[in-house]
């Protein structure tokens, strides 16, 4: 199969996760058919099959005759760009902050007030952390996310931490005694 060719040189070729496959590959009539020849092989090899309905083709080029060709050859539908896999969604280019601003939005509802205000500060620890877990974290690595995003990520949890409540801030003091060694014990 003929790779596809990116910006920089980089051609990715595939990526794995357990069951699914996501192949990179360019629309030429040779690599499609290639392309059938492998995953036929794989369904003989491991017993699996393709399940054609879930399956999904990115087409970039301009020409809709062309797409229709590839979709009826390799019998899947054709998907556009954002759209999500494994939870993390993918678009060519640089994650922008309107593509990922409702993440906001959604920690702010699960730290809500009223759950906030009646549990303890241990408590609040936990519901942050499985907060945290249960949305695509892992897509950090994936992508670089903008600056303002993480920031406002930062501000919800720590107001919610500290407050109870992720719109308001509060400030704890801790006396310096408390905290670092006297003068005369050394820096």
């Amino acid at each position: 199969m003929t790779p596809m060719l990116s910006k920089k040189g980089i051609f990715p070729t595939h990526l794995f996760f357990a069951d699914d496959i996501m192949i990179f590959c360019k629309g030429n009539m040779k690599s499609l058919h290639n392309l059938l020849n492998i995953l036929g092989k794989y369904q003989a090899a491991s017993g699996q099959t393709v399940c054609r309905q879930k399956s999904k083709v990115y087409y970039g080029g301009n020409s809709l005759s062309r797409c229709r060709t590839i979709t009826d050859l390799l019998g899947m539908e054709v998907s556009t760009f954002p759209d999500r896999y494994l939870g993390v969604q993918i678009m060519p280019g640089a994650v922008k902050y309107r593509h990922i601003c409702n993440v906001i939005e959604k920690i702010k509802k699960q730290l809500s007030v009223r759950k906030g205000r009646l549990l303890s500060f241990q408590d609040r620890v936990v519901l942050i952390n499985s907060v945290i877990a249960s949305y695509s974290v892992h897509n950090m690595a994936v992508y670089k996310w903008p600056r303002k995003f993480i920031d406002q990520c930062e501000r919800v949890i720590r107001n919610f931490l500290w407050s109870g409540d992720c719109e308001v801030s509060r400030k704890f003091v801790v006396a310096y005694e408390k905290v670092c060694c006297p003068v005369r014990e050394g820096v």
